[in-house]
């Protein structure tokens, strides 16, 4: 995340997690105009359901829990 991210990266996740709740609160109180939802039933008649992102290892996961701490600690 370091990498991809940059130094403040814990900074850049929480912002954009805060951003990706309010995409979600906001939506469940303005739905999709008419067009836009059939193009969401069309894609997902024709695509499937949204594939999930693959999942970290065991290995992947204690790395990035040790530098969240590390971040967490020099904050």
């Amino acid at each position: 995340m370091a990498d991809r991210l940059g130094p403040d990266w814990t900074d850049v996740l929480a912002a954009r997690d805060q951003a990706r709740r309010e995409r979600a609160e906001a939506a469940r109180h303005t739905p999709l105009p008419v067009a836009q939802a059939r193009i969401v039933h069309l894609d997902r008649e024709l695509n499937g359901p949204l594939r999930l992102l693959p999942q970290l290892t065991p290995e992947e996961q204690r790395l990035n829990r040790s530098r969240l701490e590390a971040s967490l600690k020099a904050a």
